[in-house]
């Protein structure tokens, strides 16, 4: 509140600071146009999961690498440009209608959908993806019966499992995805009957692993001393160079590196156990889906975001004002930079991890919280009366941006990721440059092109909500579908996804906007609040 000079509140004072406001909460139409497109992305990572290895419920008997690479470009900066849009959002909405309405907003427009979504279109992908994947342990494309594996029983170090699949003929030294063997991950599990089966069917535990270590050294580090010396008394001490000895026995404890990678050994083995199907668990038996979609599916984007904004409007309220002091873009920006970066480095694939529990995972809820607070600072913050996504309008800026992320920087990230010579640290910094290069390139891309009102514009957005919710399932049918045909994969994808846009624009169209349905979504049809 200002005065005027007798010292009494003057309307006048505060129309420039009124004027403002309602410059900055004129729909920013390319903004609709940006926020369809992340989730309409979510359609082609999904269709292209069948064509590569990468654990989907189905696979097109192919591994094609430009599809790997598709799915890893979408994924790197997607989730992280929708999050940081809504946050935008978010403190537009707080800014017109104050932290109630906007709470009333969020729980209609995200949480309702999520409940009604968790009953319905949860289980009917679970379904689908159970059907999708049921061809009888035939490879399609080839005719040839799938080789087991000693891979599930090894990474749940479960010696019954290992040893029935080396019985039907699996191969001891089986390399995995990564290029580790077998027997290196049963060290790092733990169980010494494993790696005494797998040593007995053939495993060299003199062999280094893909990154040179030593089955030896390995033990060591993590800690397990039986399996230490149980590899020591059949294949040497290849991997430590000195063996404390206590009367006359080598005492493993003894040595000052004993046990250094057992906190981190444990992070990994957990990690790959919850992209791997338990074997010995009949719940979990079923491939229904990619590793990393369980829980609630692909709608686990929903809780999270009622988390993160609920903690935001929760603290809002708490502070008793509408809007949050500013910070200058020298702090804010270095800082979400450094945040995403570390929490990056702590993630197991490329770009964030996904976690689909009701009890989701820190470090991926508090790698889109930042992305989130930067869209709510992107709205507060100021600089010639525009915030920060208007200063992103200049010419220069998709060039530079998505030239030096999809030029650059991403095949730089996937060398230091998954190269000859992996390094972590740096692999989580150049993931987290290409995120945020890719979130300003594409809005600054779609504020040059597309910052006009167009009906096939708001159109596509308002249903893109629902063809995300609703797509997987269909998604699942249609790859089971062309797995039985042989054509060109190319085709295949492009028809995939092409088909499964149109159907899904005309159910929202006649079957969705209509109904309580598509209120519940996107509000009333006169509604052009955002949201």
């Amino acid at each position: 509140m200002t005065f005027g000079k007798s010292g009494r509140w003057s309307k006048r004072d505060q129309l420039p600071r009124y004027r403002a406001c309602m410059s900055s909460t004129e729909r920013q139409h390319h903004l609709d146009a940006v926020r369809a497109f992340a989730m309409l992305l979510g359609i082609v990572l999904h269709a292209s999961l069948s064509y590569f290895d990468s654990g989907w419920a189905v696979n097109d008997g192919v591994d094609s690498g430009f599809f790997a690479v598709l799915l890893i470009a979408i994924h790197g900066f997607r989730m992280p440009l929708f999050f940081l849009l809504s946050g935008y959002f978010t403190a537009l909405l707080v800014q017109r209608r104050g932290v109630a309405q906007t709470a009333k907003n969020r729980l209609l427009r995200i949480t309702i959908p999520l409940a009604i979504g968790a009953v319905t279109i949860v289980p009917l992908t679970t379904l689908t993806g159970s059907w999708a994947s049921s061809n009888d342990g035939d490879d399609v494309s080839t005719g040839e019966v799938e080789r087991p594996s000693v891979w599930p029983g090894v990474i749940y170090g479960d010696v019954n499992v290992v040893s029935a699949a080396l019985v039907d003929g699996a191969d001891p030294v089986e390399v995995g995805s990564d290029g580790s063997l077998p027997a290196y991950f049963a060290v790092m599990v733990g169980d010494i009957d494993v790696v005494a089966t797998l040593h007995e069917a053939g495993a060299d535990l003199s062999t280094p692993n893909i990154d040179g270590n030593m089955p030896l050294s390995l033990a060591v580090w993590a800690g397990h001393s039986d399996i230490a010396e149980f590899i020591f008394s059949t294949a040497g001490s290849e991997g430590v160079d000195e063996i404390p000895r206590e009367s006359g026995k080598r005492n493993w404890e003894k040595i000052t590196w004993f046990g250094d990678g057992e906190n981190d050994s444990k992070a990994i083995v957990e990690a790959v156990r919850q992209a791997v199907p338990n074997p010995s668990a009949p719940s979990t038996i079923n491939r229904s889906l990619e590793p990393w979609d369980t829980g609630l599916h692909h709608l686990w984007f929903l809780w999270h975001l009622t988390l993160i904004a609920g903690g935001y409007l929760l603290l809002t309220q708490l502070r008793g004002a509408r809007t949050w002091r500013p910070l200058p873009v020298w702090v804010v920006a270095p800082s979400a930079f450094i945040a995403t970066a570390w929490l990056q480095i702590s993630m197991w694939s490329f770009g964030p991890d996904t976690s689909t529990s009701l009890i989701p995972a820190g470090r991926v809820v508090a790698y889109y919280a930042v992305f989130f607070a930067v869209g709510v600072a992107s709205y507060s913050v100021r600089a010639n009366g525009k915030n920060w996504m208007s200063q992103l309008s200049r010419a220069w800026v998709p060039g530079v941006a998505l030239s030096a992320a999809l030029g650059g920087v991403l095949w730089a990230a996937l060398d230091a990721a998954y190269g000859d010579a992996p390094n972590e640290t740096l692999a989580g910094v150049l993931q987290a440059i290409y995120a945020w290069l890719m979130i300003a390139g594409v809005i600054s891309l779609a504020s040059i092109l597309l910052n006009t009102s167009r009906r096939w514009i708001r159109f596509v957005s308002d249903s893109s909500y629902w063809l995300y919710l609703a797509h997987l399932p269909l998604v699942l049918i249609g790859q089971r579908w062309l797995q039985d045909v042989n054509w060109p994969i190319g085709l295949e994808f492009l028809l995939l996804v092409s088909t499964l846009t149109v159907v899904l624009l005309i159910s929202y169209r006649w079957l969705i906007r209509p109904t309580p349905i598509g209120w519940l979504l996107n509000g009333r049809p006169k509604d052009h609040q955002a949201r």
